[in-house]
């Protein structure tokens, strides 16, 4: 007997996938939006002054919330690749105190929506959002905000 199993989005239709990239004192944070219901992708990327890795994803995840709410999305699930964010968020527990002003930020941005979910993922399901957080940090860009136009460079199908 074969059944067939719907592969929707978890939790909800509007998937953000987010990485961070950090290096010598500087941040590329990025995103790769999905509205599943529309079928519609945007990327949105930044970079800034930073302390760390964790630090940049955290800001990845902030950026990711600050689109979804400007865009009035109401609900949306979080995928990132680092596991240390993605569990202090879940939990709302300060992961590191030097982070504390950034962390704080994203948890106010979290309770913006009716469903704010964070899912970790493994890094070989975002490299797009990888590559486009290192360019954004090597590149110095500065609130980048396109819709994106095909299929997105990140394949929802992987994720769970």
């Amino acid at each position: 007997m074969v059944q067939q199993v719907s592969l929707g989005a978890p939790f909800n239709s509007k998937l953000i996938v987010t990485d961070g990239s950090f290096k010598d004192g500087c941040c590329g944070m990025a995103a790769i939006a999905l509205d599943m219901t529309t079928q519609e992708w945007h990327e949105i990327c930044s970079s800034g002054e930073g302390t760390s890795t964790l630090d940049a994803e955290i800001k990845a995840m902030a950026l990711a919330m600050q689109w979804a709410i400007d865009m009035n999305w109401s609900s949306i699930t979080l995928l990132a690749d680092c596991l240390v964010a993605v569990n202090a968020l879940k939990a709302k527990t300060l992961p590191d105190w030097k982070l504390a002003d950034v962390f704080f930020k994203a948890i106010d941005l979290a309770k913006s929506f009716n469903v704010c979910s964070f899912l970790h993922v493994t890094h070989d399901c975002i490299t797009g959002v990888n590559d486009l957080a290192v360019q954004a940090r090597v590149l110095r860009v500065v609130n980048s905000f396109t819709v994106g136009d095909g299929l997105p460079p990140v394949n929802p199908i992987f994720f769970p």
